[in-house]
């Protein structure tokens, strides 16, 4: 029977037809293209495979594996291999491919090619790398290196690279006008920065540097700008505190703006504790000692508010209330080595041997890393105890840790050793 005619197909069938043709058209055109992707599974399966099995990664891949180069230079740095890793992303980067890219960086920098890697990450806009980099370079020692970094960075991104590059430029002491330049310059940039208290740790730093540079009247104006965005920030009146009392505005200035921060934040001792710590500048030492209580009792885990209560009740010249309060401290903190210290030259002057003793040799058995300063007082102790074998032991242990000490050096001298 004859399917069709001269006169053509059957309208029934003339789909059917057209879906057998298409079909073969198809699996011509891209029955390739099928295999090829079956191909690049079947591969990136037995990557992950001996990625699991922690076994060597064949380097023969499709060529369509877009991804198949990236993820073998990665193998290739984990195995100290740096050259690898340029070669299999070396086209890529060369087309722009931001992965590639950073890879690229990394395996430049682990060559020693640092400006070169600067370079890779800052086309790939990899701030994260660069701010890794430069932190490595500073604490390296490598200022050049880093400066370049930080910098890559602050051009790639100002929002988060401007504090990085101002806090280097300062702690290095390379140029810290333009550290306060470089903050300033930010806030006026971004008055709505998208970063969660960005403005905020801007407004703070540029306040802290220009208190550093004596600026007084540029700091009080920074700390008043921070006050309109956030009113509630009790740290900025602690801070104008200290700008009115060190310009020489007066005791009540100060004592204003540190009641202003408690008002703030009820919960928070800082406000009395700088109120404390600025009555002490004026010898008052009754009042500061109210003060100090009240700061302790908001925040009691604040443990150097403590010690620091304690040595201010020492200059005082009241002993007793010095000790109770380093009884408090050791109390409240048994493992924590500086209350011993502080309280073992307590009572060292309160002509305690024992307890003295007792509490310098806690001291040393709490305190990490062994610090040369706790040998000497220790030395120092023994010495006026008249334990003198003890004494030169203690000051021999804080010249292991610095043959330099002054004080080490003259306690064994006193001793008769040399």
């Amino acid at each position: 029977m004859r399917l069709w005619s001269k006169k053509g197909l059957p309208p029934t069938l003339i789909p059917m037809v057209c879906l057998i043709i298409g079909s073969g058209v198809l699996l011509t055109l891209f029955g390739r293209s099928i295999y090829q992707m079956l191909e690049i599974n079947a591969w990136s399966l037995n990557y992950l495979h001996a990625h699991m099995g922690h076994t060597q990664v064949s380097l023969t891949a499709p060529d369509q594996h877009l991804r198949a180069s990236l993820w073998l230079a990665r193998d290739a740095l984990a195995r100290d291999d740096p050259a690898q890793a340029r070669v299999l992303v070396e086209d890529l980067a060369e087309n722009g491919n931001s992965a590639a890219l950073v890879i690229l960086g990394d395996a430049l920098a682990a060559e020693g090619e640092f400006a070169e890697a600067i370079e890779a990450w800052s086309q790939a806009g990899d701030i994260l790398s660069l701010l890794d980099a430069a932190a490595a370079a500073r604490d390296d020692g490598r200022l050049a290196d880093a400066l370049l970094a930080f910098r890559a960075a602050y051009t790639i991104d100002m929002e988060k690279g401007t504090l990085p590059l101002a806090t280097f430029l300062w702690d290095a002491d390379i140029d810290r006008n333009e550290s306060v330049a470089l903050i300033r310059d930010v806030l006026l940039q971004y008055p709505y920065s998208a970063q969660p208290g960005q403005r905020l740790a801007w407004f703070r730093q540029l306040g802290k540097y220009l208190q550093l540079q004596y600026r007084w009247d540029e700091a009080e104006a920074t700390y008043q700008d921070l006050l309109k965005e956030y009113p509630q920030d009790w740290q900025a009146y602690v801070e104008l505190g200290w700008v009115y009392y060190k310009r020489g505005d007066g005791l009540d200035a100060a004592l204003l703006a540190f009641q202003k921060a408690t008002a703030v934040d009820p919960s928070r001792g800082d406000g009395h504790y700088a109120m404390a710590q600025v009555l002490i500048q004026e010898k008052r030492y009754s009042e500061a000692d109210t003060w100090f209580a009240q700061a302790v009792d908001l925040n009691p885990q604040q443990k150097w508010w403590w010690l620091t209560w304690g040595n201010v009740m020492i200059e005082s010249g009241d002993l007793p209330r010095a000790l109770n309060i380093y009884g408090q401290t050791v109390e409240k903190f048994p493992d924590w080595a500086p209350g011993y210290y502080e309280m073992a030259w307590a009572y060292r002057l309160a002509d305690s041997k024992d307890r003295s003793i007792e509490a310098i040799e806690q001291a040393l058995a709490l305190v990490t890393p062994p610090s040369e300063w706790y040998y000497v007082r220790a030395g120092q102790i023994y010495e006026w105890a008249d334990d003198k074998a003890e004494a030169i032991a203690a000051y021999r242990e804080a010249l292991i840790i610095n043959p330099l000490n002054y004080y080490a050096q003259q306690g064994l001298h006193r001793l008769g050793q040399e």
